[in-house]
């Protein structure tokens, strides 16, 4: 039985490996866009530096070790159970340290185990929060400040994400760590790419820039199969 498992184990991991190296043309296609849409990008608006203003202040509050452990921890574990309500599972028990955490669910799968380290659950509660408030008052005065948080928050889930993703995570490990790389690396560019358009919608097209980027990718396939029937 534990010989099975073990056999299954590395049959899924190997597929995942594979299924991690064919998304790499995906990948190279959306950071090809995503640098193609930013450098093109003209004068930099209020709303933006603003943005620019929450990104950049949160590092300096990061290496000042003043923010409690379980604040990560805490949107770490509240990402999984999302994600597990989405995909129609059910939550058992939360547990939350400052230090660690762990969710017991009847369901799991490769965007459930990941979702933390590509859905910035503070900064969509931040734009909740906001618009919730916009029902009762007018807030739009306060809008700028709408567009700080959401940086100090991109930038809290960027860093922590990069911090966590240094050590051993059961999540990744579990899901393959080249596979769950990739998987990271596509969505936080499309997350961020989201993220921009709400903050400053002139400086990226949603339509082409995802268009851009699959056709990048599709050339990128088209110039490795031809290398590859070359060599053969």
């Amino acid at each position: 039985m534990a010989k099975h498992l073990f056999s299954q184990r590395f049959f899924f991991r190997c597929v995942k490996f594979v299924l991690a190296l064919l998304l790499l043309p995906v990948l190279i296609g959306l950071v090809n866009a995503f640098w193609r849409f930013l450098s093109a990008h003209g004068k930099v608006s209020l709303s933006e530096i603003w943005f620019i203003s929450g990104f950049f202040i949160f590092p300096v509050i990061y290496y000042l070790q003043v923010l409690p452990g379980h604040i990560y921890v805490f949107g770490h574990e509240i990402t999984h159970a999302m994600w597990v309500y989405l995909f129609k599972g059910k939550i058992k028990k939360i547990s939350v340290s400052s230090s660690s955490g762990s969710v017991l669910t009847t369901k799991n799968n490769f965007l459930i185990s990941l979702a933390p380290y590509f859905f910035p659950f503070y900064t969509f509660l931040i734009i909740l929060i906001f618009y919730l408030l916009a029902l009762i008052f007018d807030v739009a005065i306060w809008i700028n400040w709408l567009f700080f948080f959401v940086g100090f928050t991109y930038s809290f889930h960027i860093l922590l994400t990069l911090d966590v993703l240094m050590s051993e995570q059961s999540d990744i490990e579990d899901t393959g760590r080249f596979f769950s790389w990739v998987i990271i690396l596509i969505l936080n560019i499309s997350v961020t790419s989201v993220i921009i358009k709400f903050v400053e919608p002139d400086v990226i097209n949603l339509r082409e820039f995802f268009s851009y980027a699959l056709r990048f990718s599709g050339k990128t396939y088209n110039t490795i199969m031809q290398y590859l029937l070359q060599k053969l």
